[in-house]
């Protein structure tokens, strides 16, 4: 406190103060009287130790009024959009975020809380209190965007408490997770897609057009699904540790004479990752003295292992011109086309 006497804070409640007796405290206090709820609400942030005196039922009002306003202000800037919506499907309250959806996203959020409510007055749900009613949750598409929708009972109708006449939402964007799952399941799908090779379809090939049938598959699919265009996979031979080169794109093979070892040391990034069996990031080739010249002008690479049954066979290279071209993501789904 700033002052060097205790502060008392009086709140007016139906019949106006004895200005007889207000007088007399200020001989011992610094009064305040405060009848904004705002104010009173600012006056306890800025003073933790002000005495505050008034009637129960101006108590009562004022935590009806500060409350609701205090949950109002939150609302308005979390993250996700939160709206209260009618049984007619009308907004009577959003906040900021919910108002920076399109006309498209909203008005679905308007009709399924509609819906919502609909639920909540389902006959069968009406024993139960109007707050305890289960919430509701939706799922929809707008666009190229993914949401879910979480709908619960709000408040009931004036005239009747056994029915919902509002609901609130909260809506969350889960595009980035729904793209996510999607290009897993792809991946997986793909993984399936390369051990399908037809026995009919290669009984008439060699081996070199069997091979080549192979690594068609596997460029198309790590362009299409995984978007890498430099790359190059080392199976490895275990009677001799070596890591040869079975499919290289943009990438130059090495210089004659040179050799890739399964070792940590001395045999580049494919030859740690192929004797360590851990993927490896590098956002900087020129900063990483593990890293061996492969793609022309690289700057970036991301490394993992090839397993089959849970043993190393080899490595998935691939590299980029730009820096910091792969993160966590580009790792996940390498490691699991791997």
């Amino acid at each position: 406190m700033t002052l060097s006497r205790p502060r008392l804070v009086l709140l007016p409640g139906e019949s106006p103060l004895d200005a007889t007796l207000v007088e007399w405290l200020k001989t011992a206090f610094d009064v305040v009287q405060i009848d904004d709820p705002a104010a009173l609400e600012q006056m306890a942030e800025e003073d933790t130790e002000a005495l505050v005196v008034c009637t129960p039922q101006r108590l009562r009002e004022l935590s009806q009024a500060v409350a609701p306003e205090s949950a109002a202000s939150a609302l308005r800037h979390i993250g996700e959009g939160v709206a209260v919506v009618d049984a007619e499907g009308r907004v009577t309250w959003s906040n900021a975020r919910h108002r920076e959806y399109d006309d498209e996203t909203r008005d679905r959020f308007s009709e399924l809380c509609r819906q919502a409510i609909g639920l909540f007055n389902d006959p069968a749900a009406l024993e139960v209190p109007v707050r305890q009613r289960s919430s509701r949750k939706f799922s929809f598409r707008s666009g190229d965007r993914h949401f879910e929708l979480v709908v619960s009972p709000a408040s009931p109708r004036p005239d009747d408490d056994t029915m919902v006449a509002t609901a609130v939402g909260v809506l969350w964007d889960v595009t980035a997770s729904r793209r996510l799952l999607e290009k897993l399941d792809a991946i997986d799908a793909a993984g399936s897609e390369l051990m399908k090779i037809e026995a009919d379809s290669i009984a008439t090939l060699s081996m070199p057009e069997r091979l080549q049938l192979l690594e068609e598959k596997i460029v198309n699919y790590v362009h299409d699904l995984l978007h890498f265009d430099d790359f190059e996979i080392r199976l490895l031979d275990r009677e001799t540790n070596r890591l040869d080169l079975v499919v290289a794109i943009g990438i130059n093979p090495l210089r004659i004479g040179e050799v890739i070892f399964a070792e940590t040391e001395g045999n580049g990034i494919s030859g740690y990752v192929a004797a360590t069996g851990e993927s490896y990031l590098c956002p900087e080739v020129k900063a990483d003295p593990r890293y061996r010249e492969g793609l022309d002008d690289a700057v970036s690479s991301l490394t993992v292992p090839l397993r089959l049954h849970d043993r190393i066979i080899g490595v998935f290279n691939i590299e980029s011109k730009t820096a910091n071209a792969f993160d966590e993501n580009d790792r996940q789904f390498a490691t699991i086309f791997g």
